[in-house]
């Protein structure tokens, strides 16, 4: 899958995502892009957004967009926090289809 890495996450998860081809909002001169401007460019670019805001599911309707989102609800942006969190990542971006979102969590 095409991912890009929103402002939220740590540009090194980018390392333990495998098999993917991964970029980050700041590389896409992207990181000033409010939430539904975030959704509209990827939408062609990108399958699924992976991100730390979990307002974005609240605030925009994702199963109107045609990309799809990864929601990580960990503690902080450090890699000692989202690298636990890598392999259910992983997981769900095997079955993860556009406008849907996917919630992961701390093991």
């Amino acid at each position: 899958m095409r991912l890009p890495l929103d402002e939220s996450v740590n540009f090194r998860l980018n390392r333990l995502l495998e098999g993917h081809e991964v970029s980050t909002t700041k590389q896409m001169g992207w990181d000033s892009y409010r939430n539904g401007a975030l959704l509209a460019l990827s939408r062609d670019r990108f399958d699924a957004i992976v991100t730390r805001d979990q307002k974005m599911v609240d605030q925009q309707n994702i199963t109107q967009t045609d990309v799809a989102l990864v929601v990580l609800h960990s503690k902080s942006n450090s890699m000692r926090d989202l690298a636990t969190m890598a392999p259910g990542v992983l997981e769900v971006l095997r079955s993860l289809n556009r406008g849907q979102v996917a919630h992961i969590y701390p093991p």
